[in-house]
């Protein structure tokens, strides 16, 4: 059985992480990391193949992401249509913040 591929945004931490370690531990994913902080990202992939050390690493990979810059969504899509033939799961985590309009 060939393995799906997902990609988890905000994957370095928090429910992001989680997720990516419990589909991690199943050995049935391809897992792209889609964070803004790549050594946050690199410590999670640390953290993910320690969760289970049996399971092969290189079914995690980092792609750089900032959902706040479409340069960065536009770049990330390029890199991902390079690596993988297609998505079979979007976990999308990551958390925008925006400020809203002051009052004046």
């Amino acid at each position: 059985m060939s393995q799906k591929v997902a990609i988890i945004t905000g994957a370095s931490s928090g429910l992001g992480l989680h997720t990516a370690k419990k589909l991690f531990a199943t050995g049935n994913y391809k897992l792209v990391l889609a964070c803004r902080d790549e050594i946050k990202t690199k410590n999670a992939i640390d953290e993910i193949s320690r969760f289970d050390p049996s399971k092969n690493v290189d079914s995690l990979k980092f792609l750089k992401l900032d959902l706040n810059n479409q340069k960065s969504i536009l770049s990330f899509v390029e890199e991902f249509k390079k690596d993988f033939d297609g998505l079979d799961i979007l976990i999308n985590n990551a958390g925008i913040m925006r400020h809203p309009p002051q009052e004046q």
